[in-house]
């Protein structure tokens, strides 16, 4: 049976003995979905209200109200900042591998099927709306503290599953990862690892033992980023959390994050988010209105 283990995104779940989380997240409230990333949870998502556009490699795909996505697990994804609301619901594939039965018929025929790394919901198919009606119920058993609540969840994970395994075909082999994507990901895991770094081009290439110029054009080809320029985006993804979840000085935060230079990182964080650090942290804890 597979170990759970945490890859690249840490992702902190609301129980540490239930590898699943589930939030919502309403109008600018950070998310960390924003800068490219992977992590060896399913994920599913449910747009209540707006849409988001997510990048896939070279793919972008749009999520607009009352649709959904499915992410596998391992799959390298971004998505691009937006004003929306969605929920989320991430677990981890061991919740249904209850023997090793489970896992080499029922799971390990999806998460390693390489034709659908995600799936884009659509209300309109009547299997995939019963997708999203589960997402929404296991949000809201969790909104409302249901006891008996990860009996409730875990239903709903199982159910999602059933809906994926009748209605998609099986991978026949494992998937098989680029050796491109694989280069890219150990870059991204030292830029992740060492944000409140300094890190240089040389370092980022080194992660993955490629040249400077090779590390910029994988960047380039399949985020359509620089290494710079992730860089600096992933620092202040960081930042925005740090502003919305503490009280602690915008200086603390921009030392945390890695920047040098408290002024740098302000006119940074205007220039990205139209704001300053203060305008943001008190425009993000507002209450959400419909």
């Amino acid at each position: 049976m597979q170990k759970m283990t945490r890859e690249n995104e840490e992702i902190r779940y609301q129980n540490e003995e239930l590898p699943f989380y589930i939030t919502r997240t309403f109008g600018r409230r950070p998310s960390s979905d924003d800068t490219a990333h992977w992590h060896q949870d399913v994920e599913l998502l449910y747009m209540v209200k707006g849409e988001k556009t997510f990048l896939f490699d070279d793919q972008k795909v749009t999520v607009r109200e009352g649709g959904g996505l499915v992410i596998m697990p391992h799959i390298l994804h971004q998505g691009l900042s937006s004003s929306c609301d969605f929920i989320c619901v991430r677990f981890h594939p061991m919740l249904l591998c209850v023997s090793e039965y489970m896992e080499k018929t029922y799971v390990l025929p999806l998460t390693e099927n390489e034709d659908h790394p995600f799936v884009v919901l659509d209300p309109g198919k009547q299997w995939m709306a019963d997708v999203l009606h589960m997402i929404q119920r296991a949000y809201m058993f969790y909104a409302a503290d249901t006891e008996g609540f990860p009996l409730l969840a875990e239903h709903c994970f199982f159910a999602v599953w059933h809906l994926l395994y009748v209605s998609l075909p099986h991978a026949e082999e494992p998937r098989s990862e680029s050796t491109r994507v694989s280069a890219l990901k150990k870059m991204l895991k030292h830029i992740q690892d060492h944000y409140d770094e300094p890190i240089s081009l040389a370092e980022i290439a080194e992660a993955a033992n490629v040249s400077e110029s090779a590390a910029g054009a994988l960047f380039s080809q399949i985020l359509h980023d620089s290494p710079h320029h992730y860089l600096q985006t992933y620092r202040l993804e960081r930042a925005k959390l740090l502003l919305y979840k503490t009280d602690d000085a915008v200086t603390d935060i921009a030392f945390a994050c890695g920047f040098s230079d408290s002024s740098y990182f302000t006119r940074a964080f205007k220039q990205a988010c139209g704001m300053t650090p203060l305008q943001y942290r008190k425009d993000s804890r507002l209450p959400y209105r419909m």
